[in-house]
């Protein structure tokens, strides 16, 4: 019979921690689920124009979720339509610091560095995502541009005519107006 006790126990001990790990997942999908609430809440607001109050919004969440990506970028978003680039820019590095593979956080970074000037880490930043996710004509065309700022207009021409080839090779290019014309005015 004291066997079967001692079974009895250490069935209903695996069952304790099996319904506190349940209980924990079931806590975190719950304020993962507010979080993302909050985010929903506040792209409606910057849809609006309502960047204070979606920024209101999300500073809340981001107090009870430091490390969540996404609040970090909607922050971000709603700081830059406030027209406030250098914070807007100190949550996208965030991003790219905690998922620097991530192709979304480093072409936000990049085109966030690129609004605020800082070409220079724009060029990091574009540079590590087509060496990580393909070099695309937008990236060519934004790394040419950054190029140009930085004053290296050999490499900014080598670029451009990377994105000319890769536009000769996309059918019905030629039909197509040259997205990137503003950017010879540099070189």
């Amino acid at each position: 019979m004291g066997g079967d006790s001692v079974r009895a126990s250490t069935w209903m001990a695996v069952l304790a921690v099996g319904l506190g790990v349940i209980g924990c997942q079931v806590i975190v999908a719950e304020r993962a689920d507010r979080a993302s609430s909050r985010i929903r809440e506040a792209n409606a607001c910057i849809e609006r124009g309502s960047y204070a109050e979606a920024i209101g919004l999300l500073e809340e969440a981001l107090c009870r979720h430091p490390a969540d990506l996404e609040l970090h970028a909607a922050i971000a978003e709603a700081l830059e339509g406030l027209g406030r680039r250098s914070e807007a820019l100190t949550h996208y590095e965030f991003c790219a610091r905690q998922d620097p593979d991530n192709a979304h956080a480093l072409w936000a970074l990049a085109t966030a560095c690129v609004r605020a000037g800082r070409h220079q880490q724009a060029i990091r930043a574009l540079e590590k995502y087509a060496r990580l996710h393909g070099l695309e004509k937008p990236c060519l065309r934004l790394l040419c541009y950054c190029y140009c700022k930085v004053g290296a207009a050999g490499r900014a021409r080598q670029l451009r005519s990377q994105a000319d080839l890769l536009m000769d090779g996309e059918k019905g290019a030629a039909a197509q107006p040259d997205e990137g014309q503003e950017i010879l005015q540099y070189m």
